[in-house]
């Protein structure tokens, strides 16, 4: 019982630091707060990889690693850049119709258009009443 109410006053607590974050216009609260999680432990964890890498009568200097873990971690930035700036281009197709000008609509265009719907209806209605057209 009492580990419920500490877990839920907890995630209260938290909640209301995220709203509070929000509210002040400073940015998404609970992504920030994220975000510093993640942050505060990457440290302590590449010096852990750094020095388990480079203990234990290693010859090996430390800046290898350091150059590797650098490249990788450009290289992904580089790619989540690449991501989500990309964009997709591609044609659009409009089955039978003329698209209208979007400034001026000619009554030629228009007429265009409707003979292009008349057809349509009267070739779905013969295809419905199963006659010859």
């Amino acid at each position: 019982m009492l580990t419920t109410m500490l877990l839920v006053s907890g995630a209260m607590t938290t909640t209301w630091i995220c709203d509070k974050i929000s509210d002040s216009g400073f940015g998404h609260g609970s992504s920030l707060l994220i975000c510093v999680n993640i942050l505060t432990g990457y440290v302590e964890t590449l010096h852990k990889i750094l020095s388990q890498l480079t203990g234990a009568g290693s010859s090996v200097g430390l800046w290898p690693y350091i150059f590797a873990v650098s490249g990788v971690f450009v290289i992904v930035t580089m790619w989540a850049v690449i991501v989500t700036q990309g964009c997709r281009k591609s044609k659009l197709q409009y089955y039978g119709f003329k698209l209208a000008s979007s400034t001026r609509m000619l009554e030629e265009d228009i007429a265009n258009i409707l003979g292009d719907i008349l057809r349509f209806i009267e070739l779905t209605t013969c295809r419905l009443k199963a006659e010859t057209c």
